[in-house]
């Protein structure tokens, strides 16, 4: 469809553009990431809305994309750098003069040109030292503050040469930092992750990484409107609300489906609907796909299909007895769920508490028939064993929706036999936010609950699938980190520390810098006391945790 006719049906999120303006400009002006599967319309936020709010706020806007050359990504930034230096107006150097001509190149092979302000120093032959080059290059010549959109950035992290490349953009950035604001984005959350793993100095270090966020009721609501408008046609928000769902919240494949509804079908929106899905199950796609699966990743898929939690103990016994083996430990399914997203099978929202969502939509209903189909043809009772799923609210905290201590006691217990049995780590982290005492007293519950939940989604993106994260009690936090030696744990538990500690945290009235103290506790696995109980491993993660507050706090510390 022509981009001029999409255009009429783009819905602007300007409060949305100035949130992330005002996070880049009123602070310390480090980067922030935004994360959320492919298809979202982060893109169009990027071009539209987000580059429209810099542009008026005064900043020169280049937009990079990543994902165009995914062979060569420090290519594709060099390539992105280069075309902004050369749409700008360069001012008339003493070349230009005397050619009586405006300079619009930055070099010519080796040659280096005077653009005027200040002497240009030689271009570099090494692409790594070239990013760099080409963005003092860029603020130079813009004679304003730059704004740097890089979409999907976690391209970098499957590059073979990727931690050079975030050493050289990093370094780039950092020593333009007081003219460059930059904006990731990634829909590979699981990439993001490996990207940080594989440098030494993290590209996102004092970065926040955000969930961005779906499109909502007021789009569909928009979307209504236009339908009436243009085409004369009613559709009500509940049909495409559940068009919605079904396209996993892409917005052109909702948009897509309206034109082919107004095209002068007499069907119903939803009859509309069921045929454009029915015509998407293609088994000749969808079975190789599925057949290229391992058996455990085919059972993670089925049952993200079937929309059930697919790291939980009740998951991870399911999947053992479907593959008939004894037990299925965490890592196996975090290792399956990595495997998955770097087929583009799946991705998986930023703060989604595990939460997948699949790349494309057409195979989710393809498993969904599946399985609707193998479950028909099974007995009532099996039927009824198969979808019965056990109460997933009374196993959650209320307030920041992630695991409750009910929870936490019953996984502690079963992962510490896993692990016995695999003769594998396993490390608990205690985590207590500092002081939270006085925020109630100063500021109300009310605040004290908002804190608790962006603490929450802080400490969230550093976390596996498989880990368990939950809440103890009040300001108490715990974690289970499966397959985990002292050490690694020791290091999670400094990176939340760092997470919490790093940007004020925003209130109605103000802000307020919040820190938290860890406690770490590690099952070493072959060499574990057979003696260890869960309520000893925690008793130490405890202790552990109060030695780092009688040192000062805002630190980790092991036992």
């Amino acid at each position: 469809m022509n981009e001029l006719i999409y255009n009429q049906w783009h819905f602007p999120r300007p409060a949305l553009a100035k949130s992330y303006l005002e996070m880049l400009t009123k602070g310390a002006g480090d980067p922030i990431a935004l994360q959320c599967p492919r298809r979202w319309g982060k893109t169009t936020f990027l071009l539209n809305e987000m580059s429209e709010a810099a542009t008026d706020a005064g900043f020169l806007c280049v937009y990079i994309d990543v994902w165009q050359n995914r062979s060569d990504v420090l290519g594709a930034i060099n390539y992105g750098l280069q075309e902004a230096i050369d749409d700008l107006d360069v001012p008339k150097s003493v070349v230009g003069k005397r050619l009586k001509t405006t300079v619009k190149k930055v070099s010519a092979g080796p040659i280096a040109l005077d653009f005027g302000d200040e002497p240009s120093r030689r271009r570099p032959d090494s692409p790594h030292l070239l990013v760099d080059w080409l963005l003092k290059s860029l603020t130079r010549l813009a004679h304003k503050p730059v704004m740097l959109l890089f979409d999907e950035i976690q391209e970098v992290a499957v590059s073979s040469d990727a931690e050079n490349i975030v050493s050289a953009l990093r370094a780039a950035v950092t020593k333009s930092k007081k003219s460059v604001r930059v904006i990731f984005t990634g829909s590979n959350q699981e990439r993001l992750h490996d990207l940080f793993a594989k440098s030494r100095a993290a590209l996102y270090e004092g970065a926040s990484i955000i969930p961005f966020p779906r499109l909502g009721d007021d789009f569909l609501t928009f979307v209504s409107q236009q339908a009436v408008r243009i085409f004369r046609q009613r559709i009500t928000e509940s049909e495409l609300r559940e068009a919605f769902e079904r396209f996993q919240y892409q917005p052109r494949a909702l948009v897509d489906l309206v034109f082919l509804f107004a095209s002068g079908s007499r069907s119903s929106f939803s009859d509309i609907l069921n045929a454009r899905v029915e015509g998407m199950l293609n088994a000749e796609i969808a079975q190789p796909q599925f057949d290229a699966l391992t058996p455990l990743q085919r059972q993670i898929a089925a049952r993200l299909a079937d929309g059930g939690d697919v790291s939980s103990i009740e998951a991870r016994r399911r999947y053992a007895k479907a593959l008939k083996r004894k037990t299925i430990s965490p890592g196996s399914v975090n290792n399956a769920l990595k495997a998955l997203v770097q087929k583009h099978v799946v991705s998986k929202p930023l703060g989604s508490h595990g939460g997948y969502t699949f790349d494309d939509p057409a195979f989710r209903e393809w498993l969904r028939l599946s399985l609707r189909t193998n479950a028909e043809a099974l007995p009532l009772v099996s039927r009824v064993q198969r979808f019965v799923e056990p109460a997933e609210e009374s196993m959650r905290d209320g307030l920041t929706g992630i695991r409750n201590r009910r929870y936490f006691s019953r996984a502690l217990k079963e992962m510490i036999e896993e692990a016995r049995a695999a003769n594998l780590p396993l490390t608990v982290v205690m985590i207590d936010v500092d002081h939270f005492k006085n925020v109630n007293d100063t500021h109300g519950h009310m605040v004290g609950d908002n804190v608790l939940k962006e603490i929450v989604a802080r400490i969230q993106p550093l976390l596996r699938s498989t880990d368990i994260f939950g809440r103890y009690g009040g300001d108490e936090f715990v974690v289970i980190l499966g397959d985990t030696p002292s050490l690694q744990g020791l290091g999670v538990a400094e990176q939340i520390c760092a997470d919490i500690a790093k940007s004020p945290i925003a209130l109605p009235k103000g802000s307020l810098l919040m820190t938290a103290s860890c406690g770490v506790a590690t099952l070493t696995g072959d060499s574990a006391d057979p003696g260890e109980s869960a309520e000893r491993i925690v008793a130490r993660a405890d202790a552990a945790l109060y030695q780092a507050k009688r040192e000062g706090r805002n630190r980790a510390r092991f036992q």
